[in-house]
């Protein structure tokens, strides 16, 4: 008889067996790849160490996010969850702009803790009671779209300004008013928020829809209803995202410009 592991979801009622030899194969292959890197590129193997580390650690606190949403199923630990999850996605985008976490750290977390009040709010009014299931997915899912859409806003604003720096100072020694002298930087900035997630759209097999449409099928919605549903929280999240990247270049503006205007350099 091939041993297995048995792992209980009473949420979904089921049992999942996973065979020994499957995780052996697995392995195997995961051991293969690293070990042709070891002899062909020393350095990818590095970063696919660093990487498979990250990932590993992110599943950890997401299993335990969803261990706890699953064997308690208040809503109070589900926005826990979702303030904790938040504060490591301002992490991240700080990481992909490559901004100081000490001077930026405050307002992104503000702004994208208020983007997820949003998609919060929209879901509890679309849907009234959400599942369990469905809850992890939509939060982990939003995560995922704020650190793509607000990393590369944030990262593309501040490079912008940093190179139109000249032309900035001339727009507001000819009398141009702040925001006027920023409109260029701005709308780079919009659109780097917004084009991550436009591309997305164009692939709706890739990603985040599967993820929600399999998360409602496995909660027990109808099939109709699970397309509907992904639909309109696709076009959620993608607006929430431009809201938070519009926050934080409100929250943010003060940390850039000094009193009179001027840059305040460097920002890394």
């Amino acid at each position: 008889m091939v041993p297995t592991w048995s792992l209980n979801y009473n949420l979904m009622m089921m049992t999942v067996n996973i065979s020994y030899w499957g995780v052996i194969l697995i392995v195997l292959l995961l051991c293969g790849m690293l070990g042709l890197f070891a002899v062909t590129d020393r350095r990818m193997l590095m970063r696919i160490l660093r990487v498979l580390s990250y990932y590993l650690g992110s599943m950890l606190l997401l299993g335990a996010y969803a261990w706890g949403l699953v064997r308690y199923g208040h809503l109070w630990l589900a926005l826990l969850g979702a303030l904790f999850v938040t504060a490591a996605a301002t992490g991240v985008s700080l990481h992909r702009s490559r901004l100081a976490v000490k001077r930026f750290f405050v307002p992104m977390f503000v702004a994208q803790l208020l983007g997820m009040g949003i998609v919060i709010i929209c879901i509890r009014l679309l849907m009234g009671s959400l599942p369990v299931s469905a809850t992890i997915a939509i939060v982990g899912i939003a995560v995922g779209e704020m650190i793509v859409s607000g990393g590369s806003a944030m990262k593309t604003y501040v490079g912008s300004l940093q190179h139109t720096q000249e032309h900035y100072l001339y727009l507001l020694s000819n009398g141009a008013k702040h925001l006027e002298a920023i409109m260029p930087s701005l709308r780079r900035c919009l659109r780097a928020s917004v084009i991550p997630l436009l591309q997305r759209l164009t692939s709706p097999l890739v990603i985040a829809p599967p993820v929600l449409f399999c998360s409602f099928l496995l909660a027990g919605m109808a099939p109709l209803s699970a397309i509907v549903l992904t639909i309109l929280l696709t076009l959620c999240l993608m607006s929430a995202c431009f809201f938070v990247t519009v926050l934080m270049l409100l929250l943010v503006d003060h940390i850039l410009f000094d009193r009179s205007g001027r840059l305040r350099l460097p920002f890394f």
